[in-house]
Parts: structure tokens; C-alpha cells; sequence
């Protein structure tokens, strides 16, 4: 098998004593590793048995934490190896990871060396030809064991394979150009800076940097950017900034992605047109009612607080409550009453006493004829059989809830 051989690191403190030197050895596999999130498993093994003729690729699945991973011999023989995350986090659990590097001889006074290698993972005793992440976006996150995993492999080309990489960077027009680098005079008025609009509009993306930063530091390790400080001084601080040469030193980054393009896949993808067609539906008088008397305990709560401090449903301090009606108003369309009879008659008797006092509260004619009409569609509503059924079923449900949560149920 092609293999190749690594010395030991330098030791920090010289032995006394020293061991003979145990040379790690690697083994060049052209097997493919790919690391997929458990639920895509299957989608990739449908894939492969889609696009792929039997009998051409050697590959292997591996989903299960039960399942072992194939030694060295076996991995020179595969073409593809799906494997698991949480499947590749085991061997980490193991800690077949630990022994990352090489193992210092203690057998120097014997004859024959009895230290081995054996217990380290084989995915570390090899060098990969590729290894894919699928989703790879989680790499952009910077604190999960999975970047420092993937990172230790040794592996000839790295892939990272997302459809999200990013939520800002989609619309980002690389073309552009500074255009303005200092104040300027009109007519004699000094003008601030159109470079202040530009950076406020770049702070998103900003975020987005850092995590594509996270994905070719970690895991790719494309060469300037060894870390953190090197990407943000050359490529997140000019570009947020807006500096000048910001989009040359993005635009050399951006080649190291492949997408399509949406013109590409409109091309390939050709889908049917869509008709949207609008209609309307007549309410049951059921609906009609619920509706009503919503709208209704709006309209009397405007009219009693005249509209003003903190009991008015339009203050900012109820945004909670205002929500909720809001909520039961469009449920009220759905055989769903929003309110229940008890509510519905303490609105009647707020309303009629606010008829009552109309004139001694300084009420304006409109809002009289507004009271009047809250009054009527609320004594219509209990009126109707129907919706005092859907008021008593709301109800019965709610004190059924409310005795749930009180553990109360019998």
C-alpha cells in the first residue's frame, strides 16, 4: 500500500534517555469521506444509487454509532465513504482522537519496541483524497467539534458543500466601486459623506464575513488567512468600512465558490406559470356574528377611554393584548368566537352605562351612534342559539385548559 512517513514533533523538554524514533506512517487512499448530518443519510445514498451505474463506485455508509469503522486496508479499497456526525463525533467520544500525532516511545531499555499506533482512529491513519461537509454552514459557527475534527484530517482537497451559507451576502454586488472618499462642497454647504450610507447598509454582512472566515480558516485552510486577525484586517474591516481595493480582495475570495446562478437554473428548471386567482368567501352568520362582536369590544373600548391613557387598546403599552384580539379576529373567520358570553355581557353593561353618562362624559355624537351600535351587535350575538353554542364550547375548552395546567383534571 503507498504510504508515506511523518517524524515526531520536536520534543518540548529533551529526554534523558531518548527512545528510538517511531515513524507515523500514512497511507494514500483514493477514497472520498463524506460527512453528512444523519438525517441526509439516506438522501445521499438515493443519490448516489440515481446518478451513479451499479458497480462503478465502491462505497460505504456508515449512519449508526454502532457501526465500526473500516480499517486502513478496507478504506484503500472504497471510492466513497458516507459517514455520519454523529457517527464521526463517537470516534472523538472514544477518544481515538486523542492520540492525534505520535506516540513517544517508553521501551528504549528493551529490545524490541511494543509501542503501537492500533487504537488510533483509521481516520487519521490515512490521507483522504477529498472529504466533503455537507451542510457545511455549521462550520461557520467557529465552536463546534465538528471544525476541529474535520480540521486535524489529513486530506489532499476539502469541500464544503451549503445552500446557506450566508443570509446578506446573496445580493452582495461585488462590482461596485468606492465612489466617494471624503465630505464634500455643494453650493458652498459641506455635505456628509455618502460612505456613512454604505457602511450603515454593509453591517449585516459583516456577520457573514466572520463565518466564511470560520469556514476557510478551520477547515479549508486557504493560505493567507491562518487566522482570525489576518482575515478581519484584510478582508471584513475594508470591506464593512468600505475602503478602497475592499471588492478586489472579496472578489479573489468569492472564486473559491461555486453556485449557480439563478439565469443557469431557470434554464434547466423550467416551470410551469402560476395563476393566482382571488375568492372571496361569504361569511356563515355565525361568522358574521364572531366577527361582529370582536370588532364590537374594539369599538366600545375606543369610545370609554376616549381614546387616550393606558386602558385604550391603541396604547403602546398594550401591545400584548392588542395582539391577542387581533389574533382572535382573524380566527373569528374559522368557527372560533374569541370571546366568551360573561365577557360579552360585561361589554353590553360597560356600553349601556357609558350611554347613560354620555353627556356627563362629554361623548360626541359620533360616539354615541358608535355605543348604540356596539350595544345592538352585541345583544344580536347573544340573541343567536349558534353562537352561544360556540361561545360555551370556547369557554368549556379554556377552563379545561386552565384546570390542566392547575392539575385539576378529573
Amino acid at each position: 500500500m503507498p504510504r508515506y512517513l511523518l517524524k515526531p514533533p520536536p520534543a518540548k523538554r529533551a529526554r534523558r534517555y531518548p527512545g528510538p524514533v517511531i515513524l507515523e506512517p500514512v497511507y494514500l487512499t483514493p477514497c472520498t469521506l463524506v460527512i453528512v448530518p444523519d438525517t441526509l443519510i439516506q438522501q445521499w445514498s438515493t443519490e448516489i444509487l440515481k446518478h451513479v451505474h451499479d458497480n462503478v463506485l465502491n462505497y460505504q455508509v456508515i449512519s449508526k454509532t454502532t457501526q465500526l469503522i473500516p480499517l486502513v486496508e478496507e478504506l484503500m479499497k472504497l471510492d466513497i465513504l458516507l459517514l455520519s456526525h454523529s457517527r464521526f463525533a463517537k470516534e472523538d467520544d472514544d477518544g481515538r482522537f486523542d492520540e492525534y500525532g505520535f506516540v513517544q516511545c517508553r521501551c528504549w531499555y528493551q529490545a524490541s519496541c511494543t509501542c503501537s499506533l492500533q487504537q488510533k482512529t483509521p481516520l487519521l491513519q490515512v490521507r483522504w483524497k477529498r472529504v466533503i461537509i455537507d451542510e457545511g454552514h455549521i462550520l461557520g459557527q467557529g465552536n463546534t467539534r465538528l471544525v476541529s475534527l474535520a480540521g486535524r484530517l489529513r486530506v489532499e482537497r476539502r469541500w464544503v458543500v451549503t445552500g446557506t451559507v450566508s443570509n446578506h451576502m446573496m445580493g452582495m454586488d461585488l462590482g461596485m466601486e468606492r465612489t466617494l472618499s471624503g465630505n464634500t462642497i455643494d453650493h458652498g454647504v459641506l455635505t456628509p459623506p455618502e460612505d456613512l450610507d454604505v457602511i450603515a447598509a454593509r453591517k449585516p454582512e459583516q456577520l457573514d464575513l466572520k463565518r466564511l472566515g470560520a469556514i476557510l480558516i478551520d477547515f479549508l485552510h486557504v493560505p493567507p488567512f491562518v487566522n482570525n486577525d489576518i482575515w478581519t484586517r484584510y478582508v471584513v474591516r475594508p470591506y464593512t468600512e468600505n475602503l478602497t481595493g475592499c471588492m478586489s480582495s472579496l472578489r479573489s475570495v468569492m472564486s473559491l465558490m461555486i453556485r449557480h446562478r439563478p439565469r443557469d437554473i431557470e434554464k434547466d428548471v423550467q416551470l410551469p406559470p402560476l395563476h393566482t386567482k382571488t375568492v372571496l368567501l361569504d361569511p356563515t352568520p355565525e361568522n358574521r356574528l364572531a366577527i361582529n362582536v370582536i370588532t364590537a369590544v374594539i369599538a366600545s373600548n375606543a369610545v370609554l377611554t376616549q381614546r387616550c391613557d393606558q386602558d385604550y387598546l391603541f396604547h403602546p403599552t398594550q401591545v400584548k393584548f392588542r395582539d391577542e384580539v387581533v389574533r382572535n379576529l382573524v380566527l373569528a373567520a374559522f368557527h372560533f368566537t374569541g370571546t366568551s358570553i360573561q365577557s360579552v355581557l360585561e361589554a353590553i353593561e360597560r356600553a349601556e352605562t357609558g350611554l347613560q353618562k354620555a353627556q356627563e362624559r362629554g361623548y360626541s355624537v359620533e360616539d354615541v351612534r358608535l355605543l348604540e351600535k356596539v350595544v345592538y351587535c352585541l345583544k344580536e350575538a347573544i340573541a343567536d342559539t349558534r353562537w352561544r353554542t360556540m361561545a360555551v364550547k370556547k369557554q368549556d375548552g379554556e377552563e379545561k385548559a386552565s384546570s390542566q395546567e392547575m392539575g385539576m383534571v378529573g
